[in-house]
């Protein structure tokens, strides 16, 4: 990583390639998680999440932002989760994503607490995976904090936020 710097960066991304090869052991992101109805304060209501990250990481400017969004309904074990990267930086995102990038799961099981989440979910009809990236995926959701874990190039990243 510390021998990539912005033109191998830009080289990458303007190829198309997943920004992957800019990826760290870990991203610290910007998200929220809230509840489809926010006057309810069952544990199994249904809820949704959106968290994003800059690529690559710091002390690099990022040039790109990790998205992973998505709905579950933890009581009947269904949902979808999506990820992209995008072009542009989280605070000017814009809606390019980059090729190769865009993920949709179908979430097939959910386990856990009011707190905390596990989500498991499997790619959807019509995607491809890179070579060696599994068919499915495994997220964790923390409503006190708003940090949700997902895994991006083989490697489970945090996403925190507000």
């Amino acid at each position: 990583m510390s021998d990539m710097n912005r033109r191998d960066f830009l080289k990458i991304a303007g190829a198309g390639s997943a920004v992957v090869a800019a990826i760290g052991a870990g991203v610290v992101a910007t998200g929220k998680v809230f509840r489809v109805d926010p006057a309810s304060t069952e544990p199994n209501e249904p809820l949704m999440f959106r968290a994003t990250a800059g690529l690559p990481q710091q002390p690099y400017p990022a040039y790109a932002s990790l998205v992973f969004d998505g709905s579950v309904d933890p009581s009947a074990g269904t949902g979808t989760i999506r990820r992209a990267v995008y072009a542009g930086a989280p605070e000017a995102m814009s809606t390019i994503v980059f090729p190769g990038t865009g993920r949709s799961y179908e979430v097939t099981r959910v386990t856990g607490d009011g707190a905390h989440m596990l989500v498991w979910a499997r790619i959807g009809d019509g995607f491809t995976l890179e070579p060696g990236e599994p068919s499915t995926i495994r997220v964790r959701v923390d409503q006190r904090t708003g940090e949700v874990e997902a895994p991006f190039s083989n490697v489970q990243l945090t996403l925190s936020g507000s």
